[in-house]
Parts: structure tokens; sequence; C-alpha cells
């Protein structure tokens, strides 16, 4: 996420070039843990790692302010399981054959089908998993 804030540091509202590459020497420093000049691949996997647990984290706050409803700071089974799941249209759309159940080639083309869509709208896999014309999540 871009932070405009951290990076004018002056707080004039205005970012120059010079904060900017001030602002990305800082990042880099922090990533380079034991401070060699140097990014290795351990230092890069951290770098990953902390942006996940942070999206990861953020991700568990909003599901708990969505989802607790009894208010209890924590989501019991029953909170959970009723989270919207892959409905029934989801369902008869991976269901080819039509024999109300879902094989394994069934959900490996569906699968290959959804790879396909994210590339060509997305390009590259970019898109959210769970998300396409074959594996859209109802309530139904």
């Amino acid at each position: 996420m871009f932070d405009f804030d951290a990076i004018d540091a002056d707080k004039d509202g205005k970012i120059t070039p010079e904060e900017m590459t001030a602002h990305r020497a800082a990042r880099v420093a922090e990533i380079d843990a034991n401070k060699d000049g140097k990014i290795s691949a351990d230092e890069l996997t951290a770098m990953h790692m902390k942006a996940a647990e942070a999206r990861a984290k953020d991700h568990v706050a909003q599901m708990i302010t969505h989802m607790d409803s009894d208010g209890d700071g924590a989501l019991s089974a029953a909170e959970l399981l009723a989270m919207p799941g892959p409905g029934p249209k989801m369902m008869e759309r991976v269901d080819t054959d039509g024999d109300g159940a879902i094989s394994k080639a069934e959900m490996e083309a569906a699968q290959a089908r959804m790879a396909e869509w994210k590339g060509k709208r997305h390009g590259k896999g970019h898109g959210k998993p769970g998300h396409g014309p074959d594996m859209e999540q109802d309530d139904n």
C-alpha cells in the first residue's frame, strides 16, 4: 500500500523525488537485516513473511469483525460454518455430468478454466483465488 504520509518527510503535502529516493533507501536498509549492503534470499523471505503476516492479521481482524455474532472476540465453529461458501450455482457449473457430485476430473477442469480466465483477465494469475466464472461463491 502506498503510504503518502510516510514518504512526505517534510510534511508539506508534496512528495519530491528526493523524498521518494530516501524512503526507498530506508526500506531497503530495513530489509538488509545484517547490514552487509546486500539483500539475501533469507532477508527477502523475511520481508515477504512479515508482509504476509500483516495481511493475515488484517484479514483475521476483518473476519472477526464481520462474523463474531456473539461479540466475544473469537469465532466459534458455528460462526465459521455460517461463513458463505460454494453454493448450488457453483456446484451446478462444476458438475458438468449432472450427477449431483463433483468428481476430481470435474474440479481439475474447473480449476483449469479458472486459471485460463484469470490469465486473460488479470495477466498471469493475479486474480483472487475462488473468483471467476466457474468458482463464484453465492449464498444459495
